[in-house]
């Protein structure tokens, strides 16, 4: 070259060191900026050389550190697209992580829904239970009272038939003094027969106490 140019791609490098130790330390975008094409376009033309080449530019710079300037260079542009793609990837994980997050407590929240559902149908069948037990006892208790009856009644029938056998026990004695001794006995037998039947009403009214007592002790245990 003969000495430093003024326009064209001198203008571009001048006051720009040539030695490759300088020029290593060059930010991106200036150097970016001179291996742009336009530096080896025919349009830039070095003041009095002519066309700029490759073989002109490659004087102005020596090749190692232009080879090692363009790997930096496409490292450098690689990396931060890595690094971009890993911190989209770290936010797509965030956000997963978080969905799974939500769909984890809302599974909880389900859990709990069907634990309190599962508890209020617990509650109306031992409520269904303790209606139907009450209904037992009243049904018991109508039973009970409705035995107490027919014993009441049955008492009041075994009182009757003992008024009658003593009835016919004095018309016995009456025939014994007065009648003949065949209607004597038939009347002895009439008055026995009446005795053994009020003594089976006395065993079933018996019988009727102890059930309805037995149902007023099933009664007090539910």
């Amino acid at each position: 070259m003969k000495g430093p140019p003024t326009s064209g791609l001198g203008h571009s490098l001048q006051g720009l060191p040539t030695d490759p130790a300088t020029l290593y330390g060059l930010t991106v975008d200036p150097f970016y900026m001179l291996c742009s094409s336009e530096v080896f376009g025919p349009a830039m033309v070095a003041e009095g050389q002519g066309p700029v080449t490759s073989t002109t530019f490659a004087t102005l710079v020596s090749p190692p550190v232009v080879s090692v300037w363009t790997v930096n260079g496409v490292s450098q542009r690689a990396v931060d697209v890595v690094s971009r793609a890993v911190d989209v990837a770290s936010r797509a994980v965030d956000v997963a992580s978080r969905a799974m997050d939500v769909v984890s407590r809302a599974v909880d929240v389900a859990s709990r829904v069907v634990d309190v559902v599962s508890r209020a149908v617990e509650v109306v069948s031992r409520a269904v239970d303790v209606v139907s037990k009450a209904v037992d006892v009243v049904r018991r208790a109508v039973d009970m009272v409705s035995r107490a009856m027919d014993m009441v009644s049955r008492a009041v029938d075994m009182v009757r038939r003992a008024v009658d056998m003593v009835s016919r026990a004095v018309d016995v004695v009456s025939r014994a003094v007065d009648g003949s001794e065949e209607q004597w006995a038939w009347s002895v037998g009439q008055w026995m027969w009446s005795v053994e039947q009020w003594t089976w009403s006395v065993g079933q009214w018996t019988w009727s106490v102890e059930q309805c007592m037995w149902s007023v002790g099933q009664c007090m245990g539910s």
